[in-house]
């Protein structure tokens, strides 16, 4: 079973992901009024990570699925399933922001883990499109050093930019 297959099989249950896709966001909305900005004891901040982690982590992957789509396939995006590329990273976007105007990010256990996720995600995956993008001159100017030299490079940065975010 390939990964289009998934995709596939995924992209049947248009139904449960459309019901998914509401219920999410509203249920955010709900909760949002029994929470009060500030408050770090209450039970709906563990509920909030739930919900965070049951939204972001499909979100993370439909991010990654149509930018793979969109940059290393060059897919028409406009013949893809709307329930499986777009609706998790439009539920991911509300819901967070639904979230956000009620509970501080930081006072929900594990959202620096998920943000951690995303910015990695975020990092390999522009690694892999330059890589990508620059295998002619590598393969034909610079050769392994070249590359090694690239991955070193990259790596001083990633380790900067996640001294100065976690500082």
């Amino acid at each position: 079973m390939s990964i289009e297959d998934v995709i596939e099989s995924i992209a049947a249950y248009g139904a449960i992901l459309g019901l998914v896709s509401v219920s999410l966001p509203l249920l955010a909305w709900v909760l949002g009024f029994w929470a009060k900005k500030g408050d770090k004891g209450h039970w709906l901040i563990y509920v909030y990570a739930c919900l965070i982690y049951l939204v972001c982590l499909p979100g993370i992957l439909a991010v990654v699925l149509t930018a793979y789509h969109l940059f290393f396939l060059k897919a028409n995006l406009l013949q893809v399933n709307i329930l499986v590329y777009f609706a998790p990273i439009a539920v991911m976007i509300t819901t967070l922001t639904i979230i956000h105007k009620r509970v501080n990010f930081d006072d929900v256990p594990g959202f620096d883990r998920i943000q951690g996720l995303m910015i990695l995600m975020g990092i390999c995956f522009v690694l892999a499109l330059v890589i990508q993008k620059s295998f002619v001159v590598f393969g034909f100017f610079a050769g392994f050093r070249g590359l090694l030299l690239l991955a070193g490079i990259a790596w001083v940065f990633y380790r900067m930019g996640k001294r100065l975010l976690l500082k």
